[in-house]
């Protein structure tokens, strides 16, 4: 990254024009109030100093800001979840990281990977090399462009002593006959402890040049996606605080109005509060508050609503089974008839954010009928929206369709069969790769070619909050041969009790309040929205409202 590199990307704003032509504006500024956010390639608008400023605490979560402060830099593994302290391995170090809200996957995964010219490969291994899911990267977390994923030699053992922790960052990825690609990737080579073909089930423990493009051998690794998650705003909570703008009286206050979003959710389904925002993490002020400048709220008033178009898109479209990064959806889909849809038929679709602003002009008749606001970037000149539509619609996501749109909560269902003291078995022919990412089937040791058994960090899958009833534990997919219908109990509530099995009993996500607000599972988006819509042509009459939908996905 090249210094000049740093501190040139445009400072977003909106830009409203009143019934009177005068212009208002709002900027979005991630930074801590009174903290200097300019560099010396920071373009600023000549309009800043007679705009309101909403200024988002930029520092870690743990002193109360949005960034998710060890995802930006560390020394070694980034989900916390490695041996700290191995003693045959080493931890690399590591700093830097790209702004992304949209939510990663807390697990590392057990493959076959190779590095050369600007390009790491990977072959799955198992559950993964028989995933059901279209794009397996992208369900692991891994964005489809401009993403970061770490490799760590899983080694600890005194033959194979392994790194954890390597980081590289890729321009795209794509899938060709079952091998996936990151392209464009950055990052230094290492030597690894071992290298051998991909797909055989011992381990060679002759060091490799990971990187080297003189070699075709792979190493085995274990990859995660977990650093590409660096911060906790969500489209929710950006609307909200347009909102809190527009409405406020009174933008020139020297310390700047508070607004508290503790209760709103994280991405993962935690409140804000829980994670450590604090109540004042984001505040409103004019840049400048000697201009004295005039409240938005003299103009314009705004409201905020749950966006309805991503159930009506579930309603409407049933249950899908697939969509595909082109648009390909599965053969088996059960859309709703007319009928169904008129007699009040419902989708359970997760969580539906607040994602729509209403604006309202108060002025009058033909000239209150403005095309605003519309979103600026630093030159005052307006931002082509498509990815923001993109994102909104479901075109462009991650692992579902509609999860650009933040936050995404789901309370989905599993069909269990026995809960122990240490495990959650599921029903007969039921499956968990919706519920939680599986952890691999290998195990802590691999056999070398002489038959000795060599030391690793076993795979593991993501965690999650399990519900039986009213009881909650905290779950992770087991390692091995059951991975994909075993939950290992992390922790559990102190009335968490066991069922026998055959219990052919249904748990779910949430038990508490959130379990009727996230109920379900979000799979399309906001799919027939636009990022913006304008209502034009008012006359002189009572008619002067002027709506604007902020959706979701920004």
């Amino acid at each position: 990254m090249t210094h000049d590199s740093i501190g040139n990307t445009p400072l977003y704003g909106f830009e409203f024009k009143d019934h009177l032509g005068n212009r208002h504006g709002i900027r979005i500024v991630y930074r801590s109030i009174d903290e200097a956010f300019t560099l010396d390639e920071t373009q600023l608008p000549d309009t800043l100093e007679d705009e309101i400023i909403i200024y988002i605490d930029d520092r870690d979560v743990g002193q109360g800001g949005f960034t998710i402060g060890h995802h930006m830099h560390g020394l070694g593994d980034a989900t916390g979840r490695f041996d700290p302290n191995p003693s045959n391995a080493d931890l690399i170090g590591w700093r830097g990281n790209r702004w992304n809200g949209i939510p990663s996957v807390n697990a590392a995964y057990d493959v076959d990977v190779h590095y050369s010219s600007n390009t790491i490969r990977v072959q799955m291994r198992a559950p993964y090399d028989s995933c059901p899911h279209p794009d397996v990267l992208g369900y692991m977390g891994f964005p489809l462009k401009n993403g970061l994923i770490q490799i760590s030699d899983p080694f600890n053992h005194a033959d194979a002593k392994g790194t954890f922790g390597h980081v590289y960052s890729y321009t795209h990825r794509d899938v060709v006959s079952g091998i996936h690609y990151f392209y464009g990737v950055q990052g230094d080579d290492f030597n690894a402890s071992q290298g051998q073909a991909a797909g055989v089930s011992t381990v060679v423990t002759t060091p490799t040049d990971f990187g080297n493009s003189a070699t075709s051998v792979y190493i085995r690794g274990l990859i995660s996606s977990c650093l590409n998650w660096t911060t906790l705003l969500t489209d929710e909570v950006l609307a909200a605080a347009i909102t809190a703008t527009i409405n406020l009286s009174n933008p020139n206050v020297q310390e700047g109005t508070p607004f508290d979003c503790r209760e709103f959710f994280a991405a993962d389904g935690r409140t804000l509060g829980e994670w450590g925002v604090e109540s004042d993490a984001i505040r409103i002020r004019a840049f400048n508050t000697n201009r004295n400048i005039r409240p938005i709220s003299n103009f314009f008033t705004a409201s905020i609503h749950r966006d309805m178009s991503i159930q009506a898109a579930h309603i409407e479209h049933g249950d899908i089974e697939k969509v595909e990064h082109d648009g390909t959806l599965g053969s088996s889909n059960r859309s709703a008839t007319d009928a169904q849809i008129d007699a009040g038929l419902r989708a359970e679709c997760g969580y539906i954010p607040h994602t729509i602003i209403q604006i309202i002009s108060k002025g009058r008749g033909s000239n209150a009928n403005t095309t605003t606001p519309i979103l600026v970037d630093s030159s005052n000149e307006a931002v082509n929206t498509d990815t923001w539509s993109k994102n909104l619609n479901g075109a462009r996501f991650t692992a579902y369709s509609g999860d650009h749109i933040l936050p995404m909560v789901n309370n989905p269902t599993l069909e269990i069969n026995e809960i122990t003291a240490t495990d959650v078995i599921l029903d007969s022919g039921n499956e968990l790769w919706h519920f939680v990412r599986p952890a691999g089937a290998e195990g802590a040791a691999v056999t070398d070619g002489g038959g000795a058994s060599i030391t690793k960090l076993a795979s593991f899958g993501s965690k999650s909050l399990f519900s039986y009833r009213q009881d909650t534990a905290f779950v992770t997919s087991e390692n091995g041969a059951n991975s994909q219908t075993k939950l290992d109990i992390i922790t559990k509530s102190d009335d968490f009790g066991t069922v026998g099995s055959g219990a052919a009993d249904v748990a779910q996500r949430f038990a508490d309040h959130r379990c009727f607000t996230t109920a379900g599972v979000r799979v399309l988006g906001s799919l027939h929205s636009t990022p913006q819509v304008f209502f034009r042509g008012g006359r002189d009459s009572s008619d002067h409202w002027v709506p604007l939908f902020f959706g979701g996905g920004f």
